[in-house]
């Protein structure tokens, strides 16, 4: 999916949740927020954060309740927006719409021109919010993967 420049729009925050860069003093309320089914553990995710790769975390009384994970490629003014999670008992309380807006909202003040995410086509959920915030449509992509029998060797 691909970001229509212009769509974007800020919500006010809700008093009771923060949205803050990532800090290692977060990491054991991040760990209840990650997924073990994703690329990346959060030890790899964690220590990929730079200038360029960011993490911001949305916090509710000091509990991480999510986070988004995005990088910009400043030279070739492209931001992808790489992993979103919501702990599971948090979904649809808006949590993930904040942190997709201040994503957003970021790598359009360092002057990126496209942003990109890439979204399963059987994960409903984050389609709708992705085209709610603004996403469209870009391509189809198909991944393929075969289960091989086991092998016994004698």
């Amino acid at each position: 999916m691909i970001y229509r420049k212009g769509l974007f729009y800020e919500k006010e925050l809700p008093i009771s949740v923060m949205v803050r860069f990532y800090e290692p003093k977060y990491k054991k309320g991040l760990e209840q927020v990650h997924p073990t089914e994703v690329f990346f553990t959060l030890d790899e995710l964690v220590s990929r954060v730079s200038n360029n790769h960011h993490l911001l975390l949305a916090i509710v009384e000091n509990d991480v309740v999510g986070y988004i994970y995005y990088e910009q490629d400043i030279e070739n003014k492209l931001g992808e927006i790489v992993l979103l999670h919501i702990r599971s008992d948090k979904r649809g309380k808006g949590y993930g719409s904040l942190l997709l807006n201040n994503a957003i909202g970021n790598l359009i003040n360092c002057s990126i021109e496209q942003i990109l995410v890439n979204v399963r086509v059987t994960n409903y959920g984050a389609q709708k919010l992705y085209k709610k915030i603004g996403f469209i449509d870009k391509e189809t992509i198909y991944a393929y993967k075969k289960v091989l029998d086991s092998l016994i060797l004698g």
